[in-house]
């Protein structure tokens, strides 16, 4: 790998996208010295990734929960999408899940009071973990203004720093094609309010294998380059 950490990005359900590059990365083989960050959606799942589990698991289950909500706007569904959080989560998220990762994923968290970002990368246990995860993913709604994680009032880490970048040679991954940082995104327009709205099972599968052509061609540039 020509990177020390992977960062993916806060973008609601164009994590599809960042899920296909994940898969990819996966299968191409991640080393346990391998740092990970994400806000968002993309913190959900960096911790996924650090912890092994299947990328295509996770794209079939969050497609096959996401099914019959499709065309909903998160936005204004907001008790959707945390029963969504809730039971999605808790497939994958377990007691085995922290040693795997260690100190190697660092969440990014928004803080009210005062307001600013934390990049959270130490976890007491599975429901601080969880709690972390649902922090960075709280978009505020009327009925949900705000979410507490350890005694303090936090937002979507995507409002202070939606890509975050730790080590040295941080690989940043977005699904929105208009970011110059990014290393790996799409090379065509992918409206960026499409991250509000639930995809289609068709339309989910063709972000996907986007994201797995995107970090391909990726890795086949890299590949040219360290010849």
């Amino acid at each position: 790998m020509t990177f020390d950490a992977l960062s993916f990005a806060g973008c609601g359900t164009l994590n599809f996208y960042q899920t296909g590059v994940a898969y990819v990365f996966q299968q191409a083989g991640l080393t346990d010295e391998i740092l990970f960050a994400g806000a968002s959606a993309g913190a959900g799942l960096s911790v996924l990734l650090a912890s092994g589990v299947d990328m295509r698991l996770v794209q079939d289950t969050a497609t096959e929960l996401l099914a019959p909500h499709r065309g909903k706007n998160i936005l204004s569904h907001p008790t959707m999408l945390k029963q969504f959080a809730t039971s999605f989560l808790t497939q994958f998220v377990d007691a085995e899940t922290l040693p795997k990762i260690g100190e190697r994923v660092h969440i990014s968290v928004t803080t009210l009071r005062p307001f600013g970002n934390h990049l959270i990368n130490q976890f007491t246990d599975v429901e601080d973990l969880l709690q972390a995860i649902r922090a960075s993913c709280h978009l505020p709604s009327l009925k949900y203004p705000s979410i507490e994680f350890r005694g303090q009032r936090c937002l979507d880490g995507g409002f202070t720093r939606n890509n975050p970048k730790v080590g040295q040679t941080c690989l940043r991954v977005s699904p929105f094609f208009f970011d110059p940082r990014m290393k790996i995104n799409p090379r065509r327009l992918t409206p960026p309010w499409w991250g509000a709205i639930i995809p289609s099972t068709k339309r989910a599968t063709k972000l996907f294998e986007q994201g797995i052509r995107d970090a391909e061609r990726y890795i086949r540039r890299s590949t040219r380059k360290g010849t």
